[in-house]
C-alpha cells in the first residue's frame, strides 16, 4: 500500500505541478518519514481502481474490504472510493460495527 500511496501522490503532483499544498505535503512527508524518502526518488506513478485493502483498526481489529474507485464523468479529478465486505463475513460484521 505504501508504494500505491506514494505513486498516487506522484500522479496528483504530475497533474498539478504548481499546487503549493501538494508540494508542501511532499516536503513534509520527506522531512518526517525515511520510508517516504526512500520511495519518492523511485518515481512511482500509480492509479488503482479496485481490489482488496486490509485495515488494522484500533476498535474492530483487522478487516479486509473490497474497494472500487469511481471517477466522475463531469470532472475526472473527482473520485469516489467505495468500500464493502462480503455479506455475512466477519469483515462485514466489523465494518458494520464502525457505523
Amino acid at each position: 500500500m505504501a508504494d500505491i500511496n506514494v505513486g498516487t501522490l506522484r500522479l496528483a503532483l504530475a497533474r498539478y505541478p504548481d499546487d503549493a499544498d501538494l508540494i508542501a505535503l511532499v516536503d513534509e512527508l520527506a522531512a518526517a518519514n525515511a520510508d517516504f524518502r526512500e520511495r519518492w526518488p523511485q518515481h512511482p506513478v500509480m492509479q488503482f481502481g479496485s481490489g482488496t485493502k486490509v485495515f488494522d483498526h484500533l476498535t474492530v481489529r483487522r478487516m479486509a474490504l473490497q474497494h472500487e474507485q469511481l471517477r466522475l464523468v463531469a470532472d475526472v479529478t473527482l473520485v469516489v472510493n467505495v468500500y464493502s465486505a462480503a455479506p455475512g463475513s466477519i469483515d462485514a460484521q466489523r465494518f458494520a460495527a464502525l457505523g
